[in-house]
């Protein structure tokens, strides 16, 4: 009786796939339907550890799934605003986890998308093979781990449902949105083709009504996974023009609308537009906001300001939500946040790899963008977008700065945060409420162990160089004290000045880059390169368009350039290695993309020398006097250095903040530093250094009086040999004892006495 629900369910899902009836207006309808099992397969030696494959059948036909985890969909912390039946609006931060959705490709198959997620018991989730696009949701409650696998397919009608974006409505959003107003800079297109499809971020909030919310069962967590498989799908189609989606935030509408939803999309647009302008943007930072209604606008799917993603004072968007399945709304909300994005309609010249394109004025099942779109896209991001350049920062949630117990940070009014309650439940030293446990006096920080502060004179970080100084904890705060180096203008090698705690130089980034064989090239390759002007060799750039040129002056301050490379080094994403020949050398450096995440490894280091006291910062060569290095030693008493906070780091022996009393050295800012111990160890190589130099000295003092030397031990020699013949000689002595008065023989006793003697001497004799 347990699998007859499932069954049931199965056969119901099955009725609808292929009824017209229940499939509405829509142009992507599931007109074909299968059973299907997906298997995890165990990974392959040497696969990345977070690749998930799944194997299971499409359309009839095995496929492969390799997926890998799309982390970071939602913003940190995240927050759920919701509404109590008195209106009063409910903010929760909630543990939304991330790690459960997948992105990637069906094996075998080029130009195939996958969008999964496995929060839930099941797949739930996109594929898109070859020219179909198909939907997979597992059957609730099924013990056989069976799924519904729905095809979707075009509808007959050639005009399904449109988009609200009318040529009549875009004439009158021309006439009011600034986007239009904007001048095309058309000469700047050739500087940005290089580098424009590098990642972009979309930052979104996104507003769900109250009948959608009933809708879903009042279940605010099956809310949040629709919205964030949406998200999910949309990010992998805008993977392409690599864009990244982040949901930055949910509010769920639980008790009523905020705005009157109506029939009339343009008039929603508004209202929702003026509510988010005058109350959302306030609490909430975003670059585009979306309302998910469960409301019919007619043949009309949604409603987009174009090109207004970083106006705050039009970066909007509605979408009709009423379908169940996510295949039907999906391609709506990225069409939609297309025209936030700048991109009009496709006309009847625009192409793409599908017959029809996302951009269709007419709701399409795709998974493409047209070239149109691309330019659209393009075209926006020549007119600035800035907001998009930015990856959502940790804790860019809010508008103003919010503090509370549960982000992992240290905030006024609390012992300790360790986060969220599970993580809290395995921590010894902090309870949930942000207090410390009993007994113990800290949970976290450098200088903290098993809930105690560690002794003073620990070291908590070590020195990173010779131009950087060791900190020691100092016995009371579990925080290791704040990052301390030599004062920036101090001498250090090579003729280099210590600049941020690095004595720099071309070879040195070189070696650091390209191995230890490295080292910097000639100025012919810095001039060559570095006075293009291009990503390849520039002093900079500026509006994130220009590429700045080297002058003759500033050329070793551009992008660094090394020779004598004997091995390639392996390379990150996005990291391009660069060869340029000049004259008879090889000029070898690394590729920057402007819209990169990350350092700019290729370019000169600041701090390194360009010249006799000059080096260069912000790609520019300037005096080591700009540094304004000011130590004066003898206030030091020359037994020590000056820091970065301009105060004495004494050397062992002496303490601060002046080096003149005695001390175990450090300064005032790095922490004290540990009383120095001889080890064991220390002990016993002093004690077999002791020994080799007695041997040492014992015999270069033989070398020097040699002869006095021998002449004593033949000295001592001679006397001994004097001393062995005398007794020798009284060894040999003997007294004879006198006869007996009546003249008898020797007594019997001394008869045998020496009978042996005699005995000994006859063999003896015998012997020889």
């Amino acid at each position: 009786m347990g699998a007859l629900p499932g069954l049931l369910v199965l056969l119901l899902l099955l009725g609808l796939a292929g009824c017209p009836g229940a499939r509405g207006a829509r142009p992507a309808d599931p007109l074909a339907a299968w059973v299907t099992v997906p298997r995890q397969l165990s990974p392959r030696a040497g696969s990345d550890p977070p690749a998930v494959t799944y194997w299971l059948k499409v359309a009839g036909r095995p496929r492969v799934l390799r997926l890998q985890p799309r982390r970071g969909l939602v913003s940190r912390p995240f927050t759920l605003v919701t509404y109590g039946k008195d209106g009063t609006r409910r903010e929760e931060h909630p543990f939304v986890r991330d790690n459960c959705f997948y992105q990637g490709e069906v094996l075998g198959s080029p130009g195939s998308l996958v969008a999964l997620s496995a929060c839930d018991r099941g797949l739930h989730g996109v594929l898109w093979v070859e020219d179909d696009t198909f939907q997979i949701e597992p059957i609730p409650n099924d013990p056989a781990f069976r799924h519904i696998l729905y095809r979707m397919e075009e509808a007959n009608n050639h005009m399904g449902p449109t988009c609200g974006l009318t040529p009549e409505m875009l004439q009158h959003q021309k006439a009011v949105l600034p986007w239009f107003k904007a001048p095309k800079a058309e000469e700047e297109n050739e500087e940005l083709k290089d580098w424009w499809t590098h990642i972009r971020y979309v930052k979104i909030v996104v507003v769900v009504d109250n009948v959608r919310f009933v809708k879903s069962g009042r279940n605010k967590s099956e809310v949040l996974r629709q919205v964030m498989e949406v998200i999910n799908i949309g990010d992998i189609l805008y993977k392409q023009l690599s864009v990244r989606l982040f949901l930055m935030g949910l509010e769920i509408w639980t008790e009523s609308n905020l705005i009157n939803i109506t029939r009339s999309l343009g008039t929603v647009l508004s209202d929702f537009n003026n509510w988010r302008k005058s109350n959302l943007s306030r609490r909430m930072r975003h670059d585009v906001a979306h309302l998910f209604a469960f409301q019919s606008f007619g043949s009309t799917l949604g409603l987009a300001y174009i090109g207004t993603v970083c106006d705050n004072h039009w970066s909007s968007a509605v979408a009709s939500f009423t379908e169940k399945k996510l295949s039907a709304f999906f391609i709506t909300f990225v069409h939609e946040l297309g025209h936030n994005l700048g991109m009009s309609h496709d006309k009847p010249d625009c192409k793409c790899k599908r017959e029809k394109c996302i951009m269709y004025e007419s709701n399409a099942d795709t998974d493409a963008f047209s070239d149109c779109s691309y330019k659209y896209y393009f075209d926006l991001l020549v007119k600035g977008a800035d907001c998009l350049r930015q990856p959502p920062p940790p804790g860019a949630f809010y508008t103003s700065k919010r503090e509370y117990c549960g982000n992992k940070i240290l905030e006024s009014g609390e012992q300790c945060d360790c986060g969220s309650e599970s993580v809290c439940r395995k921590d010894p030293c902090c309870h949930p409420n942000c207090t410390l446990t009993v007994g113990s006096v800290c949970a976290s920080g450098k200088c903290c162990k098993n809930c105690k502060v560690l002794p003073a004179g620990t070291l908590c970080r070590e020195s990173t160089g010779s131009c950087d100084l060791p900190e020691y904890c100092n016995g009371i705060s579990p925080q290791c004290p704040l990052d301390v180096y030599l004062q920036d203008g101090t001498p250090c090698k090579d003729g280099a000045y210590c600049y941020q705690g690095k004595c720099s130089s071309h070879s040195k980034q070189c070696q650091d880059l390209f191995g230890k064989q490295a080292r910097a090239a000639s100025l012919d390759c810095f001039k060559a390169v570095n006075t293009q002007g291009d990503r390849f060799g520039n002093c900079g750039i500026y509006n994130n368009i220009h590429f700045t040129k080297c002058s003759i002056e500033n050329i070793l301050c551009g992008r660094i350039q090394c020779e004598n490379i004997v091995k390639l080094p392996p390379l990150q994403n996005h990291v391009t290695l660069v060869q340029t020949p000049v004259g008879d050398k090889n000029c070898w450096g690394l590729d920057y993309h402007v819209g990169m995440p990350g350092a700019d490894m290729g370019a000169v280091e600041d701090g390194t020398p360009c010249g006799s006291d000059m080096l260069c910062i912000n790609r520019t060569c300037m005096s080591v006097s700009v540094l304004n290095y000011d130590c004066n030693v003898t206030k030091c008493h020359d037994r020590g250095v000056c820091n970065n906070h301009k105060n004495c780091h004494c050397e062992y022996g002496w303490a601060p903040p002046y080096c003149e009393l005695e001390g175990f050295g450090g300064s005032i800012d790095s922490g004290p530093p540990p009383a120095r111990k001889i080890s064991q160890r220390a002990k016993v190589r002093l004690i077999l250094l002791t020994f080799f130099c007695l041997c040492f000295l014992g015999v270069n003092l033989t070398m020097r009086y040699r002869q006095e030397i021998v002449g004593w031990l033949r000295r001592i020699k001679a006397q001994f040999h004097r001393i062995l013949q005398l007794f020798q000689r009284l060894k040999k002595t003997e007294v004879p004892k006198e006869d007996s008065p009546d003249g008898e023989s020797k007594s019997t006793e001394d008869q045998q006495a020496r009978r042996p003697m005699l005995l000994g001497k006859s063999l003896f004799s015998k012997a020889i």
